[in-house]
């Protein structure tokens, strides 16, 4: 054999290697590895195959310490934010729904006044909470199940309604001196300022040294050397709040005989 036919037969027995190949390809039976394979690759998978072995050849690059600490700490500042809001906002719910229950009781209690001094047991101090809750007219989130007598505010205050024997009506409220008690004390003489002409008047017990605050006058015993619940200050309240200096204190919404 010539070296002209070698090479003519080299060249046709490599063409009918391809169209095999090519054959295999179409009919998607291309080996699943070594090297038969590698005719049936296309240009785009041996390019992206190129891209890759020299991207394995680059280090890979993060988020130094350092930015990350500063991530950290302004999720740090969002998170103390939103709960400082949720927490004025419960706040100012609680307050509210305070408003909303107190104003009913003082509004029954001036209400059934006269006929709840006829029940009073020998001119004694007489509870009334558990007749007005027979009445329906005290909010059914202050009355617990363990508890059916006696009535709760939404801070869980207890509240206690009795009938002097000094023909008054009292509610008695049980607070102490922190900062969350010093807003439930303005809040309910925010309450009863709306009721300014009924009351008697509010005064303080400070339980440590039993001493009673000179007290907060309704328009029947208003005078003008006292202060007087229909034209009370905001500093007039604080320093009616802050009477009490141990952690317990009673605060008393005095209803007169109508």
């Amino acid at each position: 054999m010539n070296l002209f036919k070698f090479f003519s037969f080299s060249f046709h027995t490599h063409n009918k290697k391809l169209q095999v190949d090519a054959a295999l390809c179409t009919k998607n039976e291309r080996p699943k590895n070594g090297a038969d394979a590698k005719p049936c690759l296309s240009d785009v998978y041996k390019n992206s195959t190129r891209a890759r072995r020299r991207q394995a050849d680059v280090p890979l690059c993060g988020r130094s310490m350092v930015e990350m600490l500063g991530v950290l700490a302004i999720i740090g500042v969002l998170s103390v934010g939103a709960i400082s809001g949720y927490s004025k906002a419960m706040m100012k719910y609680k307050l509210n729904k305070h408003t909303e229950q107190m104003s009913t009781v003082i509004n029954a209690c001036i209400r059934y006044i006269n006929e709840l001094r006829l029940i009073r047991n020998g001119g004694a101090e007489y509870p009334l909470a558990p007749i007005l809750i027979k009445l329906n007219e005290i909010p059914v989130e202050m009355i617990k199940k363990n508890d059916p007598n006696d009535i709760y505010d939404i801070f869980g205050n207890h509240v206690y309604i009795y009938y002097h024997n000094t023909n008054y009506l009292g509610i008695v409220t049980t607070i102490d001196n922190s900062d969350t008690s010093l807003q439930i004390c303005r809040n309910l003489i925010t309450t009863a300022k709306e009721n300014h002409a009924n009351l008697d008047r509010i005064f303080f017990r400070n339980n440590f040294e039993d001493k009673w605050s000179t007290g907060i006058r309704g328009d029947k015993t208003c005078t003008q050397s006292s202060v007087c619940l229909k034209n009370i200050t905001l500093k007039q309240m604080d320093d009616a709040c802050r009477y009490c200096a141990s952690d317990r204190c009673q605060m008393y919404i005095s209803i007169g005989q109508q």
